[in-house]
């Protein structure tokens, strides 16, 4: 099971392509939506502790277990109370996602659509009237990283441009020895980059998920 987890000013809906791509492929997809943001934006904020909730509930309510979490840029910074909190999560993949250790603040990712490598027309069309105002997290991330040390941790690092602001985080990623990848997209690769994002989603998860896809399957035209 996939849960795909947006970053600031996104929501649920950000992962519509790449959730149906990964679905063709046999997997469960899950895309929350974060209080606050895209159809849950008239709901009030209570800094990080309700994103927390939002995903510890889902997971709770919906009986997941061994999930391949996601977090896209800001949401990175629930990896760490999330694990602590819960023995639900099997792997996490930080897709330009902020790494943040125990007393630090989740930063802003600055730019917007354009700026995140959201360029085409159509693309634009689609994703501007749905964002939405980034609910900022004020508060330092407080957690015990043993859980988060125990699982298995990849980083995506998109290229097309780069940001900024994830490059310690990518840094952070490589000293720490994990596995990483690159991306040529931009920030906002779910919406630029559907099917290269899902690709490298699904290399970077379950190893065991799917047997392999020869080429005389129909599956091997979704990629």
């Amino acid at each position: 099971t996939f849960v795909l987890v947006h970053g600031a000013s996104l929501g649920g809906w950000c992962w519509r392509v790449v959730a149906d791509l990964l679905q063709a492929r046999g997997h469960s997809v899950q895309t929350p939506t974060l209080t606050g943001m895209g159809e849950r934006r008239h709901l009030p904020v209570d800094g990080i502790g309700t994103h927390l909730t939002d995903i510890a509930e889902m997971l709770m309510y919906r009986d997941l277990r061994a999930i391949h979490l996601v977090l896209h840029g800001s949401a990175g910074g629930l990896a760490g109370p999330l694990a602590a909190g819960s023995d639900r999560i099997a792997s996490v993949v930080y897709l330009s996602g902020l790494i943040v250790l125990p007393g630090e603040v989740v930063p802003d990712v600055p730019g917007r659509l354009p700026e995140w490598g959201v360029t085409a027309p159509s693309d634009l069309e689609w994703a501007l009237p749905r964002m939405t105002p980034w609910t900022g997290r004020n508060e330092p991330v407080s957690y015990d990283p043993t859980a988060l040390a125990r699982l298995r941790q990849t980083y995506i690092r998109t290229t097309a441009p780069p940001t900024a602001v994830l490059e310690q985080s990518w840094q952070r990623a490589r000293e720490a020895g994990w596995e990483t990848h690159e991306l040529t997209s931009g920030f906002a690769s779910m919406i630029a980059a559907p099917r290269q994002t899902a690709r490298l989603l699904e290399a970077c998860g379950p190893q065991n998920a799917l047997p392999p896809v020869f080429p005389a399957s129909p599956r091997i035209a979704l990629w």
